[in-house]
């Protein structure tokens, strides 16, 4: 445990001494913010469900930029030779970056807080809604972060990473829009594993202890994924 909260500190750090957190959180509070304000002003309703809808969107695009970093350098630098030679665990290593990414995505969404504190003002929100949607753009979020760690495994170039990243995104995005065309088997699997699916019943206030472990699924099985690539390097 020490051994990864040495290298959360580092990433951590890492984040915030570059411009890059920076960027991605106003970039991310930017278009989160103009989604809010222009759906109270054309809606009139003390709601943020489309709102939700939208943050998880934007991710889609925000996370290859968070993500695209994170073992592309190390890569490259060779830090992860170092990494082999030392006590440091490749699961540790890879936990430590994971939740680096998780930290600067959490404080993004705690900054968005302030919109459910203006609908309380302006009106009467269902707060229960609000909650249990917030679980779920924390979860979903979470399986886009363990992607695109996976995919910054997989080469030493940041722009390469990010297209990975962004590719298998949209790929599950897009599963979301053509499922209704399968039948019988595949669409049972493809709904089984859509997460806009389970996010969606997150938006309407169930939270699902199914949806939970598909999500937690995914992120063990992207991190798992991550150390076998990092590992394999050991041996090649």
């Amino acid at each position: 445990m020490n051994k990864t909260a040495t290298i959360l500190k580092r990433e951590i750090k890492s984040y915030f001494v570059s411009p890059l957190a920076y960027v991605i959180i106003s970039a991310y509070l930017v278009i989160c913010g103009y989604f809010f304000t222009t759906s109270i002003l054309l809606s009139k309703l003390s709601t943020m469900q489309e709102v939700f809808t939208n943050m998880i969107n934007v991710m889609i695009f925000l996370t290859p930029l968070l993500t695209m970093g994170l073992l592309t350098e190390e890569r490259k630098q060779g830090i992860d030779q170092l990494l082999f030679t030392t006590p440091l665990g490749v699961t540790e290593f890879v936990i430590g970056k994971y939740l680096s990414a998780i930290i600067v995505y959490i404080t993004m969404l705690v900054i968005t807080f302030s919109y459910p504190l203006t609908l309380q003002i302006l009106g009467d929100p269902d707060m229960g809604l609000i909650i249990s949607s917030y679980i779920g753009v924390l979860l979903v979020g979470g399986v886009f972060i363990s992607i695109g760690l996976f995919a910054s495994s997989l080469t030493e170039s940041q722009i390469i990473a990010g297209i990975i990243s962004f590719g298998i995104l949209l790929f599950l995005w897009i599963l979301t829009l053509i499922k209704s065309t399968f039948t019988g088997a595949i669409a049972q699997f493809i709904y089984n594993i859509d997460l806009f699916v389970y996010f969606t019943d997150f938006q309407k206030g169930i939270i699902d202890t199914r949806a939970i472990m598909i999500c937690l699924s995914f992120i063990f099985i992207f991190l798992f994924l991550t150390t076998r690539v990092i590992d394999r390097r050991r041996w090649s």
